[in-house]
């Protein structure tokens, strides 16, 4: 039997079709050829082959992608032609290519110049009958956009890791995955203190929760959020920074992470609240200033408005401050500014600001109160003033002229509860200061008026309303006209008569007075410059000057102008000054020393109300002092004023200066002078003060004192 027929046909077929597919799989030289072909293609590398010279002798199809040259530009050429192997940027020995190796750096240069940076791994060729060197097979493995994106990550890494600003990456769940070192520095946590918990960490519990839902809400959305945040350090400290959040996207527009910049903004917010601490505090009592006091008011108003209630401005003005200043400097000044600060604020509620708004002016703001508050209030801001201050090792007493204005009734406007507050406070001040007066619409109609009469003193000079009128001063021992007083007056169009002790202070606060008295002294010294033909050429003109005047640099020159244009002598004119004046350290006694040493004399008018003194005396050339009529009443009497009359004439033969009465009104009172050996007097006696063209008629020369009783 054949023994094929004992077999499985499955068998028969299997092995047969298994022959054939061995036959079929069983690659021939040029399947082999074909196959390395096809994969030399595929490879991303340079394939090469070289000779035991090093010559290139085969070179694959990529690298005219890699380095711009075609394989047959460079067969024949050796590999050092385009190269050179490298080791940390340095040139390094070549392998040996007996022996394998694998990715060795080479820095090529391609055709445009540009480096490509190889890595190459090599096989030795060898005879296998003679066991000899014949070449070599590698590969060069392009790692130029490789090294240029580690170099470029590299880059990013460092700078996120340097940043000076602190930077945190988190999952989209929001645990940390990365913190630089600036966020370990200004934190005080170490990165594996954070990793894998949550920026919560960081919370102070001062920032509002609104806040970070606001921010979560805005970044689960897939936006950028920015704020500031106030946190804590791990030691507890706080501190500002500004924060930027950014979420991180994947190709699909999904958020993976978020990575938050945050810069510590502590110190700029130090610089910034106390730019604004400074912009709103007064820097001599560290109480609010104006602008923060205007914006308190109007706080104020807008929640009285809501509430219904009522409210209280008080102006509080320290009374003749300025003396203060004067006497004992600015920085005693500012001791006693910021104790009065200190007493206004025991004065009133917590909840009330007091405010300093310049100089010697303060206010009060008072909301939801009643009337019974406010004059409680007053009450104990008069009696906060009740004791002396201590500055430069004295006493003083420094009284307040209060104002009060009370909203809504007065107004519902900062500017209008402001004007109302002041006006009341100039009502104090014209009855006396240390007192409390309560806004009342009338006031309004005295400031508006006082404002209309302010706008007419200044076109006064240019219709001729001023007009000089002269008071004679007599010589007592012999009855002898020896001199005048120049006395200003203004005749209005509009207002009538208007009597000095109103418009001379208008003139001064509106700075009117420089005018006013360039125009006194040059009318004053041409009408002396008539008289001294019949007076006699020692006839003395004296002129009243204002502190305002003496300030100007020009005063000096003024004066010296004006006499010689006028044709009088430097003797024929006394400036008179008044005894607070003495004390203004402003005041240039330059300009005085220089008129009296030409022969200009000097006197202080109303000796006696002010802070008299020695020392005041010995800084300026004064010739003259003049007796204030106040202390008259009472001479003949022989009471107080006799006791101080005596006083003054006594210290002035000391010091060899003359005594000028004022208001000499009685004979009793002249005899009383003559007594006290008074060198001259001036007063209704003998006339009061009369136009130019009355008062020889009045007093004709040579004549005695009239007799007027």
């Amino acid at each position: 039997m054949d023994i094929l027929a004992k077999i499985p046909p499955q068998h028969l077929i299997h092995q047969d079709l298994s022959g054939t597919l061995r036959t079929a799989l069983t690659p021939n030289d040029a399947d082999n050829r074909q196959r390395l072909t096809d994969i030399v293609r595929l490879v991303s590398d340079i394939v090469l082959e070289m000779d035991r010279n090093l010559s290139l002798t085969y070179v694959s199809a990529r690298s005219a992608d890699i380095l711009g040259y075609h394989p047959w530009e460079m067969v024949g050429r050796s590999l050092f032609a385009f190269g050179r192997f490298e080791r940390d940027l340095h040139d390094a020995p070549p392998p040996d290519w007996r022996h394998p190796f694998r990715d060795m750096p080479f820095l090529a240069t391609a055709r445009d110049g540009s480096p490509r940076h190889l890595l190459i791994s090599a096989l030795p060729m060898f005879d296998t009958a003679a066991e000899v060197f014949v070449g070599v097979r590698a590969t060069a493995e392009d790692l130029t956009r490789r090294r240029s994106d580690e170099e470029r990550l590299s880059k990013l890494s460092m700078a996120v890791e340097q940043n000076p600003t602190a930077v945190v990456i988190t999952d989209r769940n929001g645990v940390i995955e990365y913190v630089n070192q600036s966020f370990v520095v200004t934190t005080g946590y170490l990165s594996e203190e954070v990793l894998g918990r949550t920026p919560a960490i960081l919370k102070s519990g001062h920032m509002p929760r609104s806040i970070y839902c606001d921010m979560w809400k805005a970044l689960t959305a897939g936006q950028q959020w920015r704020g500031e945040l106030y946190n804590r350090k791990k030691s507890g400290e706080g501190y500002w920074e500004y924060t930027v959040i950014s979420p991180i996207l994947d190709k699909k527009n999904v958020i993976t992470h978020f990575v938050a910049v945050k810069e510590n903004v502590t110190e700029r917010k130090k610089f910034e609240e106390e730019r604004l601490r400074q912009g709103n505090e007064d820097a001599v009592t560290g109480l609010p200033n104006r602008v923060l006091a205007l914006d308190r008011l109007e706080q104020t108003l807008v929640r009285i408005q809501r509430t219904g209630s009522a409210g209280a401005l008080l102006m509080i003005d320290l009374d003749q401050f300025k003396r203060v200043n004067d006497v004992l400097g600015h920085i005693a000044a500012d001791t006693i500014l910021r104790e009065a600060g200190g007493r206004l604020t025991a004065a009133v509620r917590p909840e009330d600001t007091v405010a300093r708004l310049g100089g010697n002016e303060f206010c009060v703001i008072a909301g939801d109160c009643n009337a019974g508050d406010v004059e409680g209030m007053t009450r104990r801001i008069l009696r906060e003033f009740g004791t002396p201050f201590s500055a430069a090792g004295h006493e003083i007493f420094v009284t307040p002229s209060v104002g009060v204005t009370v909203f809504p009734d007065d107004g519902r406007v900062p500017s209008d509860l402001m004007r109302n507050a002041d006006t009341a406070v100039y009502r104090v001040k014209e009855m006396g200061g240390n007192a409390v007066q309560f806004f009342t619409p009338d006031m309004n109609q005295r400031a508006n008026e006082r404002a209309r009469l302010e706008a007419g003193l200044h076109h006064a000079l240019d219709r001729g309303e001023l007009q000089m009128y002269y008071q004679p001063m007599i010589d007592i021992a012999s009855g002898q006209v020896t001199g005048a007083e120049a006395l200003m007056r203004w005749n209005s169009a509009e207002f009538g008569h208007i009597p000095p002790d109103r418009f001379i202070p208008l003139a001064e606060t509106s700075g009117l007075i420089v005018r006013l008295g360039s125009w006194a002294l040059k009318t004053a010294c041409l009408q002396a410059a008539e008289w001294r033909d019949t007076l006699g050429p020692n006839f003395r003109m004296a002129v009243n000057v204002s502190p305002r005047q003496i300030r100007q640099r020009e005063f000096a020159e003024l004066v010296l102008r004006t006499i010689e244009d006028t044709g009088i002598l430097p003797h024929n004119i006394e400036i008179e000054i008044t005894e607070n004046l003495l004390m203004d350290s402003k005041v240039p006694s330059g300009h005085l020393n220089r008129l009296r040493s030409v022969g200009v004399s000097l006197s202080i008018d109303d000796f006696g109300t002010g802070y008299s003194s020695l020392s005041y005396l010995k800084r300026f050339p004064v010739d003259t002092l003049k007796i204030d009529r106040s202390f008259m009443s009472d001479l003949a009497g022989r009471g107080t004023d006799a006791a101080l009359v005596e006083t003054i004439i006594s210290m002035a033969q000391c010091l060899k200066l003359q005594v000028v009465a004022e208001g000499v009104e009685t004979h009793a009172q002249l005899e009383a002078l003559k007594t006290l050996q008074c060198n001259f007097a001036q007063g209704f006696l003998f006339s009061g003060p009369v136009p130019a063209s009355a008062f020889l008629e009045t007093l004709p020369k040579g004549t005695t004192p009239l007799n007027r009783t």
